[in-house]
């Protein structure tokens, strides 16, 4: 074993976040992710924590020798008193496909970095499966949202996969989802069509519909605050005897609706009380001007969940 790797799992037993290994071992996250992944092929796996403040990442040995494929919740860890979370929410890039928009996706990154914004929620159809709408081969546009999609050490993307994900998968038995796990840490699928991103005493639910028939699960339901990816529109609906708020988020691409193409970003100013989303203020982002501006701004209150003892 190389002086590198046994370095690596040293800084992981004391603890050490993503950022602090990079700098005692002169690597940059990238190169961090690929070892793990050879480390991974030998036997050597380990569960992820992932922080808001500086979107950083922990790595934790797993040491249980039952061995279950049942995937895990995802969550977002915030500190004891932080009431307070903001994200950028983004929806159906279509990465490969000519409806592609890389300069915006690129932009929301410089949007989050100048905002102090660390989290981007993804509402799936992350890449494109179209035939007749490529711009990029079929079999080439995994590798090819690997190497484009973009990277900062301090912005972590949470996505759920949609119906252009999985359908990327059956036709090229490529997963984009074993990919992200190995390849791009920073980039964290939490399931397939919908699954909860847990936070605080509370969660977010990510939802992709896969048709017109699809309908959230009761977990997914049971969320303070769900985004909808697939209709590539934006709405609010906010139904107070559902004690939830749910976004239909608009895609960050060229899709055109209803014969003109419209695409935008949502800004989220999620406030907790107790543990539980109470207060989210939405904004919707367009490119103006070399820059993301705001066309509106919506305030939604949410009646707080009852605990149990």
């Amino acid at each position: 074993m190389s002086e590198t790797t046994l370095k690596l799992l040293e800084l992981i037993k004391e603890g050490k976040k993503l950022n602090e290994i990079c700098t005692e071992l002169n690597k940059t996250p990238k190169q961090i992710f690929n070892h793990l992944t050879l480390l991974k092929n030998k036997g050597y796996l380990f569960n992820r924590k992932y922080y808001y403040f500086g979107g950083e990442i922990s790595y934790i040995p797993q040491v249980d020798y039952l061995y279950s494929n049942v995937k895990p919740e995802t969550y977002l860890t915030t500190s004891q008193n932080c009431n307070r979370v903001k994200a950028v929410v983004i929806s159906d890039t279509h990465i490969g496909s000519k409806y592609e928009r890389l300069d915006l996706l690129n932009e929301i990154y410089n949007y989050c970095t100048k905002n102090g914004i660390y989290t981007i929620f993804h509402c799936g159809d992350i890449i494109d499966n179209s035939v007749s709408d490529e711009q990029v081969p079929r079999l080439e546009r995994a590798e090819y949202l690997l190497k484009n999609y973009p990277f900062d050490k301090n912005i972590l993307t949470f996505t759920i996969l949609g119906n252009h994900d999985v359908a990327l998968l059956k036709e090229t038995k490529q997963n984009i989802a074993a990919m992200l796990e190995n390849y791009r840490h920073d980039i964290v699928n939490i399931g397939y069509m919908q699954d909860i991103l847990k936070i605080k005493d509370d969660s977010i639910t990510l939802y992709h519909p896969f048709t017109i028939n699809s309908y959230l699960c009761e977990k997914c339901s049971q969320s303070s605050l769900i985004l909808q990816g697939h209709s590539h529109k934006f709405k609010i609906e906010n139904n107070p005897l559902s004690n939830n708020l749910h976004i239909v988020v608009p895609p960050l691409s060229d899709i055109p609706v209803n014969d003109y193409s419209y695409p935008s970003a949502l800004e989220l100013d999620i406030h907790f009380d107790d543990g539980n989303i109470t207060n989210v203020t939405t904004k919707q982002l367009i490119y103006h001007n070399n820059s993301f501006v705001t066309i509106s701004e919506l305030q939604n209150s949410i009646k707080k969940k009852v605990k149990t003892i």
